[in-house]
């Protein structure tokens, strides 16, 4: 009785152990099947079953050290040692000015390196190969690449440039005369700059009608000190013409006769 009850339990313990050695089996060969599918998806089920950083992506060709502004370029993407293709991913150009030490080491998402203002977003070939794409960075400024998969995750790469000079312009918008191009592509009014510019380069006013410019602003009264000249303001002892003749004004002395406009630099003015 004993010897078969020993028998039927090395039976029981034999089928248990089969069961637990298929199960591990069964384990390992359904986590190198996910491996796959998520190496092979690039992303579709990548925030569930493993973070980033262990499907590397890299470029593969890198960006040349020169670049221009408007400048043709080619970008090449690759999963790092595998041979398969790396698929599309979404390539953001952003200021190296705001991007934090934070968003250059940990895993990013794409709504949130949005709005830092990219100068340019790209997408890239799904079958890894080259894509060409025209630098809409103007010249002069940095930038820094974020790439993502379709579920808006990525990462940064470590390909930092500084756009050099350039003859052309033709990529980078066009924007209206009372309007000035920002360094992140995009137009925005003259009247930001000051309220009543009807022109400007970004910084300051260059036309102001009909007001008066003085000293990179709008001016609706001339200052003591002051003449009008057109649409300018000029100061007193600077050169101008008065009814065909050039009269030389100094705050020490005058010559010749003084005309009103000459008059007016001594009289009490209101201030812009």
């Amino acid at each position: 009785m004993s010897s078969s009850r020993t028998f039927s339990q090395l039976v029981r313990q034999g089928c248990l152990l089969s069961a637990v050695i298929l199960l591990v089996l069964a384990v390992q060969v359904s986590a190198h099947e996910v491996e796959e599918t998520i190496f092979q998806r690039s992303g579709h089920r990548l925030a569930k079953r493993a973070p980033i950083s262990s499907i590397p992506f890299k470029i593969v060709t890198s960006l040349p050290k020169n670049v221009t502004q408007c400048a043709p370029l080619k970008l090449k993407f690759g999963l790092g040692s595998s041979k398969k293709h790396a698929p599309a991913l979404t390539v953001l150009l952003v200021d190296p000015a705001l991007v934090t030490s934070k968003l250059r080491t940990r895993t990013v998402k794409l709504a949130e390196i949005s709005k830092l203002s990219p100068y340019q977003s790209l997408t890239s070939r799904s079958d890894g190969e080259s894509f060409k794409f025209n630098l809409m960075v103007q010249e002069g400024a940095s930038f820094e690449l974020f790439a993502f998969y379709k579920n808006g995750t990525g990462k940064w790469l470590n390909n930092t440039r500084t756009v050099g000079a350039s003859n052309s312009s033709s990529c980078l918008p066009t924007c209206k005369a009372s309007q000035f191009r920002t360094k992140y592509n995009t137009c925005r009014s003259c009247k930001s700059v000051h309220a009543n510019a009807a022109s400007c380069n970004g910084t300051v006013a260059t036309h102001c009608a009909p007001f008066y410019l003085f000293q990179g602003r709008c001016s609706a009264y001339c200052p003591t000190g002051y003449y009008q000249n057109t649409t300018t303001l000029c100061q007193c002892y600077d050169l101008f013409v008065d009814q065909g003749h050039v009269l030389l004004v100094r705050k020490s002395r005058q010559r010749n006769v003084p005309s009103r406009e000459m008059l007016r630099c001594h009289l009490p003015q209101h201030e812009g």
